[in-house]
Formats: C-alpha cells, sequence, structure tokens
C-alpha cells in the first residue's frame, strides 16, 4: 500500500441509469490498494434503481458521496463540469474520473498518483499536469478483447496539441489531473461534446499530458456505452459512419471551429495565451481557415494526424472536400 497523502485523491463519477454494472464498479473503487479517496457521484435523472445502489452505498462507505441539486438533466459533459466544480470547491490535489460501467485494477490511483507526482517533480513547478494510463477493451461479461494503445501512442509526444485537435483518444476514466489543470479546465464550454477532450485539449496547450503504459481498467463496451458499443467495429458500422461523417462534413468542421474559439476564450481567460501555446491554436486557426490541397499540406507540415494512418487519411480527405469558411 502506498504512503498516504495530506489530502484525499477526489474521484467524481457522473452516473445516468447505470444500475446493471454499477455495483462491480464501486467495489473495484472500494477495493483500490490506495484507500485515501472520496469519491463524488452525480445522478443525472436515472429512472432505473441507480439512486438506490448509490444510496446503499453512501451507508456502506462513507467515503462515498451523493451530491444532490435542483439542476435536473445536464447530459453527461456538464454533468462532469458540475461535478470538477464540487472538486474545485474542496480545493482537491488530485482529481480523477470514473465512468459507472468500468472494472478498476486494484492500483489504479496508487500508480496514477505516482506518476503524475513524479512529473511534477521533474517540472519544478505546479503546472496543469495530467496522466493517463492504457486500458483494457472488455465485453459487457468482461471479457477481454484486446489492450487499448500499442506502438501509436508514444510516453512523451511533443505535438500532442494538434493531434488532440484532430482526433481525442484520451478517456477521462483514465486520468489523474492536477489542482492546476482543474483549476484552468473550468468551466467547460457548452461547446465541448465531452469532459476527456476539453480537459485533455487544456492541458496539452498549457502544460503536461504524460501517457503510462499499463492498462489500469477494464473499460466495458457494451450497447449503451457513451463513448462506443461492440457495433461500433464492424465493417457494416464503420461504412455507414463513414457515410454519415462526408454528409456532414461542414457541420463537422463548423463544430470544430466552435470549440477552437471556445478553447481559445478559455486560454485567455487563464491568462495562458502566448508562447508555444498561442502558436498551436493559430495554427489550427490557418488549418480551418484553410481548404484543398493547401489544407493538407499545413496539416502534414504542423503535424495535424490522428492515432492511425487510416484516420489520418481520413482527416485530409474531409480537409480536401469540404466549404471553406466565410
Amino acid at each position: 500500500m502506498s504512503k498516504v497523502t495530506d489530502s484525499p485523491i477526489i474521484i467524481l463519477m457522473a452516473t445516468y441509469n447505470g444500475e446493471k454494472y454499477l455495483t462491480e464498479q464501486l467495489e473495484s473503487i472500494r477495493s483500490q490498494t490506495y484507500t485515501n479517496w472520496i469519491l463524488y457521484i452525480r445522478d443525472d435523472g436515472s429512472t432505473d434503481k441507480t439512486i438506490d445502489i448509490l444510496k446503499q452505498y453512501t451507508e456502506k462507505d462513507k467515503r462515498i458521496k451523493l451530491i444532490k441539486d435542483d439542476l435536473k438533466n445536464l447530459g453527461q459533459c456538464q454533468n462532469f463540469n458540475e461535478l470538477m466544480k464540487k472538486a474545485k470547491l474542496l480545493s482537491a490535489k488530485y482529481v480523477m474520473f470514473a465512468d459507472q460501467d468500468d472494472v478498476w485494477e486494484p492500483e489504479k490511483i496508487e500508480l496514477s498518483l505516482n506518476c503524475i507526482k513524479s512529473k511534477e517533480v521533474e517540472s519544478n513547478a505546479i503546472q496543469p499536469c495530467l496522466v493517463y494510463t492504457n486500458y483494457n477493451k472488455v465485453d459487457k461479461d468482461l471479457n477481454f478483447i484486446q489492450k487499448r494503445f500499442g506502438h501509436e501512442v508514444k510516453k512523451e509526444d511533443l505535438n500532442i496539441a494538434n493531434k488532440l485537435f484532430v482526433q481525442n483518444w484520451i478517456l477521462g476514466c483514465t486520468m489523474i489531473i492536477n489542482h492546476a489543470l482543474l483549476s484552468s479546465s473550468l468551466e467547460i464550454s457548452k461547446e465541448a461534446e465531452n469532459h476527456d477532450h476539453w480537459i485533455a485539449i487544456v492541458a496539452a496547450l498549457t502544460g503536461k499530458v504524460i501517457y503510462l503504459d499499463r492498462p489500469t481498467l477494464d473499460h466495458r463496451i457494451h450497447e449503451r456505452n457513451v463513448t462506443t458499443s461492440m457495433k461500433t467495429t464492424k465493417f457494416s458500422s464503420r461504412a455507414a459512419r463513414l457515410i454519415k461523417r462526408y454528409k456532414n462534413n461542414a457541420l463537422l468542421f463548423e463544430k470544430r471551429q466552435k470549440l477552437l474559439h471556445a478553447v481559445t476564450l478559455q486560454i485567455k481567460k487563464i491568462e495562458m495565451f502566448k508562447g508555444e501555446t498561442k502558436e498551436n491554436i493559430e495554427s489550427y486557426y490557418d488549418l480551418l481557415n484553410l481548404q484543398g490541397i493547401k489544407a493538407v499540406h499545413h496539416a502534414r507540415k504542423n503535424q495535424f494526424v490522428a492515432t492511425s494512418k487510416m484516420q489520418t487519411l481520413l482527416f485530409y480527405v474531409q480537409l480536401l472536400i469540404r466549404p471553406k469558411y466565410k
């Protein structure tokens, strides 16, 4: 068991109709080798037995807290935003995020905490820092499918901001962030589709993003996943998504433009719009205002790429066929 720090690790979980797998996840958190943690949960209006399960666990384990408010259904992203605001009010030194249907490895907290603390020491300053880990993809019955990351993810990535603008691969459930990043990430813009992409971009632009090559959880893939489902790996499903992507190409790039604008406002708000951060943002603005071969050339030159050659090629095709912004 690791040495306990003065302040507990704050874990944030957003729930919604999660009765089927919630108990397994809660038990995996309670079984952590690192025991100095508090789990805050905000339910987003479940209509199944999720609340009943949560109430049972708040009585069973005083480290588990259920947040109550009158905000009703906010959606997954803004649900986490409310949880993050709670963590900031508590002056949380380190924050982790939990999905309601995963299962954590016993050493997840301990490994993540040790890694982020070592990176903070190396930087000689408290700056925004995010550590994310590898994970195992499993089916609904926890049968192993594959380890998520292979050679495509490097421990140190000097161009991670530009890559995250193209594609997000960092899941919130694999993250631990420090207080500096927690503060820098709030508020999450309504333009963000999910909390993890928003936090990862802010971290990449203002601080450090570190990859820990160790699976620390089983990420369950099933029909009700927010992130994905088993059907997404089938050729027919991929083809359908590809057709939809090209039909909505203009809309997708409009969303990219709005998200970039929101990120820029956030970076300016925390007074970090300078140096390399400014260059990254301005380079992406340039990319979104180019089209055709010029856009692809700019993307290649500035390493706006995805995690795979195929995804990068698809992004370049989108650049070629999209209309220019007015």
